[in-house]
């Protein structure tokens, strides 16, 4: 069931200022349970393993706070069980299940005990400390505690999502035309494939006869044996 592989996604896709990837990516929380049992059996949040760590330094925990605020953290649980709830929805009216009644209010209540805002703070001030001097974290922290920096936070991920539709526009275009010039033959049977595919489709499609010199044999093999 994908499902497990979903809740596992959740370490790395929470961002800071609700997206942003340079904070909390660094510092996973506390691991997150598997979800094999299926919701009915929700895990519970091991915190056993971190019972004996030295807490992390101040500096480094008002940092973690900076980046990644209780407020938002509740955005990204709300929106990933939001998510979560449409996906199980899906497969459970494929198999002829009923939906669980308030299913999105009872995933949003595990992932909140399954992943408690303050032990993701912890985890990533933890990870900030192994990354930065206390004068760095102190610093940093004030920043991002700005007017400045917590603008920085929230207009960042509206930035990034631009850039990356830009990236993602020009790459659907760039990457075939890099593969046909250096593999073409990788592109014989892609819709991508540019004039490298229209020669490979004359055999098999009756409609190559009148194609390059490579593609001339098979059709000259049938006007013989007529």
């Amino acid at each position: 069931m994908r499902l497990a592989a979903a809740v596992a996604a959740l370490a790395v896709t929470f961002p800071p200022g609700a997206g942003a990837q340079s904070g909390p990516q660094a510092a996973q929380p506390a691991p997150v349970p598997k979800a094999d049992a299926g919701p009915a059996a929700p895990p519970k949040a091991e915190a056993a393993p971190n019972a004996n760590a030295k807490p992390p330094p101040p500096a480094a925990s008002e940092l973690a706070r900076a980046l990644l605020t209780k407020e938002q953290w509740a955005k990204v649980l709300d929106s990933y069980a939001q998510s979560l709830t449409g996906q199980i929805s899906q497969a459970l009216q494929g198999s002829g299940e009923k939906v669980p009644d308030d299913l999105r209010g009872k995933l949003r209540g595990e992932l909140d005990r399954a992943l408690p805002y303050q032990q993701t703070v912890d985890a990533q001030a933890a990870a900030l400390a192994k990354q930065l001097t206390p004068d760095e974290l102190k610093k940093t922290a004030t920043f991002y505690s700005s007017t400045v920096g917590r603008k920085v936070l929230q207009k960042l991920p509206e930035a990034q999502s631009a850039v990356a539709q830009q990236l993602q526009a020009r790459l659907a275009t760039a990457v075939p035309e890099i593969v046909n010039r250096l593999a073409p033959k990788a592109m014989a049977g892609s819709p991508h494939g540019g004039p490298g595919a229209s020669g490979g489709a004359g055999p098999s499609g009756g409609t190559g006869s009148s194609g390059g010199g490579g593609g001339a044999k098979p059709p000259a093999t049938d006007g013989a044996t007529r």
